[in-house]
């Protein structure tokens, strides 16, 4: 991620100023020394570990996460995080035109809805959601916060533990149920 990306997601409180700093500390080694330091990160996920932790699980509102461990801990808060949750936790789950070109100059992919004149693709009560291709279930688990019926589809046999984690922290949490092929 660029350093004027970065400069946008601590004007917006995604990042603070301190892993701004930590992000070009870690260009400049790369750059100078041909190695990655991964401060910036570390300390992303540290903050966001802090703020979404319970006892059981993440809790990012109302979706519920289970813990993750290592390099899928940092992977969830350093790219998944951002993309999935961005909306739903930064900007109240408002999906204009406009706020969706500000998500994709934020995030790494982009959010996942649009609401404009011509198409509204967003999660409401009494959709039916089916998350094809999740990993950990990190979208399962968001729309599971705004609906009741919803399955999860990837066939790999490390995102399957991930899954059946996420739907029982789910069905902790409401009546959603959340299918896994």
């Amino acid at each position: 991620m660029g350093l004027a990306k970065r400069i946008k997601r601590v004007k917006y409180g995604l990042d603070t100023p301190s892993e701004f700093v930590l992000a070009a500390i870690d260009k400049a080694c790369l750059s100078v020394f041909g190695k990655y330091r991964g401060l910036s990160a570390h300390a992303a996920v540290s903050r966001l570990r802090k703020k979404y932790r319970t006892k059981d699980c993440y809790q990012i509102k109302d979706a519920r996460l289970p813990l993750l461990e290592g390099e899928d801990e940092v992977g969830f808060f350093v790219g998944v995080f951002s993309d999935t949750f961005t909306s739903y936790v930064y900007f109240d789950d408002v999906y204009t035109d406009e706020m969706v070109d500000l998500y994709d100059s934020l995030t790494q992919e982009g959010c996942y809805g649009l609401v404009n004149d011509k198409v509204n693709v967003t999660v409401e009560p009494g959709d039916v959601v089916i998350d094809a291709g999740s990993w950990l279930g990190d979208f399962a688990a968001y729309a599971s916060a705004r609906c009741k019926n919803l399955g999860g589809y990837r066939l790999s046999t490390h995102s399957n533990r991930w899954k059946k984690l996420t739907n029982s922290c789910s069905k902790q949490q409401n009546s959603t149920r959340i299918s896994y092929l």
